[in-house]
């Protein structure tokens, strides 16, 4: 086995320091630790891969309240052009079919939420995923034209 000279200095500076440990002796604890890390290092690995899962749901979460809120700005600015302001005397009918017409869209809403379909069922993929969002290095890259 052979170090470069850099690290074989170091080497020796290590065992300078810990009288009656030999060179061997240190290089056979990296190599251990190196080949079978601690439980504390396990842990660490493990807590890293779930937060980063955690932290790729916040994401999601964050991307789709940003769909849910564009999406009621666009209907509210559409609704508040072109919807007149009606006469008094058209208010109370108007009132009993919004009603009737609000009672369908949540019965629509409730059939659709039950379905498991949601409004992001609907979008492109696009909207959601950019390339090289999920992948790094060379599994994200090429095409995906061979599908």
């Amino acid at each position: 086995m052979r170090l470069s000279p850099d690290l074989y200095e170091s080497l020796e500076k290590l065992q300078g320091q810990r009288r009656g440990v030999s060179k061997t002796d240190i290089i056979e604890a990296a190599v251990r630790e190196f080949l079978f890390p601690k439980a504390s290092d396990k842990k660490d690995a493990i807590l890293g891969r779930s937060l980063d899962r955690i932290e790729r749901r916040v994401k999601a979460i964050e991307r789709n309240e940003e769909i849910i809120g564009e999406t009621l700005s666009l209907f509210i600015r559409a609704w508040l052009t072109n919807t007149l302001e009606l006469p008094d005397d058209q208010k109370s009918a108007a009132e009993k079919a919004g009603g009737r017409r609000y009672r369908k869209f949540l019965e629509a809403l409730g059939s659709r939420l039950q379905s498991g379909r949601s409004l992001f069922d609907d979008l492109p993929e696009d909207v959601f995923f950019k390339p090289g969002d999920f992948f790094q290095g060379k599994e994200g890259e090429g095409s995906d034209d061979a599908e």
